[in-house]
């Protein structure tokens, strides 16, 4: 186990780093990219599930895939997505809103900005 943990380590510092790279070729200045922080961090994801699915067969938990452990299963990327991906969006959502460019999203479609948000506009 600890050699596949090893290899979603290094796989992960390598996306880390191309997007780190990526981040660079936009300006983001390499302290405030947190490429490499969210990318590292997601094998801890994966050793959280295979904690959580071995107490599951421990206790017999949950152990057939029903929708109950499906939600379960969405919300908790969910939230660890929350969690870990805001390190490395909001620098790149901040330098294009400060450039004035549009961001389009459906969240700025649904309160009402008609799909795009640019600082100092609705």
């Amino acid at each position: 186990m600890p050699s596949r943990y090893a290899r979603y380590t290094l796989c992960f510092l390598i996306s880390g780093l191309i997007h780190h790279l990526f981040d660079l070729g936009i300006r983001i200045p390499p302290n405030e990219s947190g490429a490499l922080r969210v990318f590292l961090v997601q094998p801890l994801a994966f050793a959280i599930e295979d904690i959580a699915g071995y107490f599951s067969r421990r206790f017999s938990v949950l152990t057939r895939d029903t929708a109950l452990r499906q939600g379960i299963g969405y919300v908790w990327v969910l939230l660890f997505s929350a969690w870990t991906w805001h390190v490395w969006t909001f620098p790149m959502l901040k330098r294009a809103l400060e450039a004035g460019e549009p961001v389009s999203s459906g969240y700025f479609a649904w309160m009402g900005c008609g799909g795009e948000a640019v600082v100092g506009h609705a």
